[in-house]
């Protein structure tokens, strides 16, 4: 955890020009510090549990809106707002209906491989109250977007596997990027 905080320290030094970068990296290590004393007291399993899986920091559902936006139903016709908006609501809510235990992410939004997909979808379908859920969910929308979410994941993969690689640059020019304001760059997971 101190490899952490002086992650930290460096981050706020160096990417946000902090002149008080020492106080408020302590002020982090102390709340990690109390934040793993919590789980370890109350949640002791976690170690077992996620032992050799990942933290996720994709969360996919605008990506998923959008490229519903670009799809026709059978019929030929786009999806409507609506639709997507059903669709987009019960993906997100449904889950937590079905009570299951063992499944540690409620939010498919951020599952973002059609492997881990596929595992939790066995999961969700073979849960006893899946049909209610299902049903209440209104025409069976629930059912309906675990079938797109998976073809949405595969388009995914697919699109990655044939997108080629970027060309290195061979200069050692230095290069300056402009952002528009809010835009900032996208900074690693610290920890």
């Amino acid at each position: 955890m101190k490899k952490a905080r002086e992650r930290i320290k460096d981050f706020l030094k160096i990417e946000k020009e902090s002149d008080r970068a020492e106080e408020r990296a302590d002020g982090y290590f102390n709340s990690m510090r109390y934040f793993k004393a919590f789980l370890d007291e109350r949640h002791s399993n976690i170690p077992k549990e996620w032992q050799g899986k990942a933290v996720s920091t994709s969360y996919l559902i605008t990506a998923f809106q959008n490229w519903m936006r670009k799809r026709q139903k059978a019929n030929g016709e786009p999806y409507k707002q609506s639709t997507i908006q059903a669709y987009t609501h019960s993906f997100k809510n449904s889950v937590v209906k079905l009570k299951l235990d063992n499944l540690s992410q409620t939010d498919l939004f951020y599952i973002s491989t059609p492997a881990e997909f596929k595992e939790i979808y066995q999961m969700i379908t073979s849960a006893p109250d899946f049909n209610e859920v299902d049903l209440a969910a209104r025409n069976k929308a629930f059912s309906n977007v675990l079938v797109l979410y998976n073809r949405f994941l595969k388009d995914q993969e697919n699109q990655q596997a044939s997108t080629p690689a970027s060309p290195s640059i061979k200069n050692d020019k230095k290069r300056y990027w402009m952002y528009a304001p809010g835009e900032g760059s996208h900074h690693p997971l610290l920890l």
